[in-house]
Order: structure tokens, then sequence, then C-alpha cells
């Protein structure tokens, strides 16, 4: 019985560390998609609700610029550029948030900033579209014809209706800022799982490469469970069928 209880603690050991390690690329990836959602669904509004006008022409515009541009490649110029042209280099290095906030948020700031770029290309262009079907339906014209204020409309009535495929790939962006999230902690400093799976394949640790994967197809099911929940929120119908 005692060598059963140490065997318990020792596996427990390994799975504490892997578990605070999985926490700070979460919370990376957390704040990435956060900006994204921040960013994104607000211009996708404003970019159909403004249709073929000027703004709307140089919001699509950007976003196929910006959804060209790889993760890498920006990382590298934002750590150069400055230290070659001004003489100031972005601070590198991992700061406790219990001990630094402030400069755990600086830095956790500008690799999700990046993390997120890609993402706010996609959730624009498909926030728009959902956006541009949804003021096309008779109830929208309704409510037009009742006096209702535009922002109501937009955001009270056509936006909650637009989101259930925003969630859909919002949901499907997690992997990807999980993959982001490897170069960017490679590239920042930043001690969580993917620098972590970057050791494991440069020393050929094949359990650690696995333990990696496996802590990452379960945050990959775990987000489409809450994505599958929000439906039910979005959508009262949902819950019926």
């Amino acid at each position: 019985m005692r060598n059963y209880a140490i065997q318990r603690v020792i596996l427990l050991i390994p799975t504490l560390f892997v578990l605070s390690i999985i926490s700070f690329s979460l919370e990376l990836a957390f704040f990435s998609l956060f900006l994204s959602a921040l960013v994104a669904i607000p211009i996708g509004v404003f970019s159909a609700v403004r249709q073929d006008t000027k703004g709307d022409y140089a919001v699509r515009s950007t976003v196929v610029l910006v959804d060209a541009v790889p993760h890498f490649w920006l990382a590298t110029l934002i750590l150069i550029l400055p230290a070659v042209y001004l003489g100031w280099s972005v601070p590198v290095g991992w700061h406790s948030l219990t001990e630094e906030p402030v400069r755990h948020f600086i830095q956790m700031l500008l690799p999700a900033s990046i993390i997120s770029v890609s993402s706010s290309a996609s959730l624009v262009r498909i926030t728009r579209t959902m956006m541009l079907e949804v003021l096309r339906q008779e109830y929208i014209r309704t409510a037009w014809s009742k006096g209702l204020s535009e922002r109501s409309i937009m955001y009270r009535h056509a936006l909650k209706n637009a989101l259930i495929p925003v969630v859909t790939v919002f949901g499907l962006r997690v992997p990807n800022a999980l993959n982001g999230s490897v170069v960017m902690e490679a590239v920042f400093g930043i001690p969580g799982l993917g620098r972590w799976t970057i050791d494991a394949i440069t020393y050929r640790d094949y359990g650690q490469l696995q333990l990696a994967l496996m802590f990452t197809a379960i945050t990959v099911l775990v987000a489409n469970l809450i994505v599958d929940l929000l439906y039910g929120w979005l959508d009262p119908r949902v819950r019926y069928r």
C-alpha cells in the first residue's frame, strides 16, 4: 500500500509540471483569441453595414494583406527592426504573473497580438459574410420598419444570429493559436508547451513529445465542447433539437 502511494506521488509530480507548462500556452492562446475577437467582430460588422463603400474596400484589402503575413516573419521583424534602427530591443524573457504582473502582461501582449493577426483576418471575413446574409432577412426589414435604431438592429438582432458560424470558426482557431504559440514561445522566451515541444523534438524525447501532443489534443476537444455549448446560448432553438 505504501509503495502504491509513493508511485502515485511520483506520477503526480510530472503531471503537475506539465500542467504548469501548458498554463502558459493556454494563457497566450487566450490572449490572442481575445484580441482577435475584440478587433475582428466590430470590423466585420462595420464592413457589412458599409458594404461596397471605401471603408469596406479598405477593410477587405487589409484583411487579404494581413492574412498573407506569416507569424515567424512578423515576429522576426518586430525583434530586429527596433534594435537596428532605433537602438531599442524588445524585452525577451519570462516574468512571473504573481511577482511582476505588469511586466508579465506586457510580455504576453506582443506575441498574442502577432498570433491574433491571421485569426483576425479570417474572423473579419466570416463575420462580414454572415452579417450580410442576416441583414437580408425579413425580420431585419421588419425591425427597420418599426423604427428601431441602427445600433439596436445591428448588435441586438443581427449580430447574435450571425455569430453561430463565427463561433465555429473561432473554435477552429484554437489549434492555430496553440501552433502559433510554438514559434512565439521560442522567439520571446516563454516557457510554455510550444517551447517544451521544440525541446522534445530537438533532443528526440518521444515520450515528452507524445505527452505534449496529448495535452494539445485535450485542449482542442475542450474548446470544441465549449463551442457546442455556446450554440445553445446564441440560438435557443438548438436546445430543443
